[in-house]
């Protein structure tokens, strides 16, 4: 299937990275705390760097302009804008990506367990 498409294994890695979270963006910034430093560690620790911040914030753009146009409004806009900018130079602190990383890995393989 990947050769039929004509694309990098980056490419289409990075195609399913945001596919998966697609819905992750929206759903932070309406949900969360997005100037609270670990809400967006453990947003951007998911998304591994930010050229993959940059291609969710389109999709979501796009996904919410698509459903309805009274979903993107302006209010939405400057939360998901300020959220993206938050975001984005979060990515400068690598050490604390690090340790949210391992965090969320210890905390989901803790679930797992009975």
């Amino acid at each position: 299937m990947r050769q039929k498409l004509h694309f990098s294994e980056k490419a289409i890695e990075m195609g399913a990275l945001i596919i998966r979270y697609h819905t992750l963006m929206s759903n932070t910034a309406y949900r969360e705390d997005i100037y609270n430093e670990n809400v967006v560690l453990s947003f951007i620790s998911k998304l591994q760097n930010p050229q993959a911040l940059k291609l969710l914030y389109i999709l979501t753009y796009a996904d919410m302009s698509a459903v309805n146009d009274n979903i993107y409004s302006g209010f939405i806009a400057k939360l998901l804008r300020e959220f993206y900018q938050y975001s984005i130079e979060m990515f400068e602190k690598e050490e604390l990506i690090d340790e949210t990383t391992k965090r969320l890995r210890k905390e989901s393989s803790l679930k797992k367990k009975p």
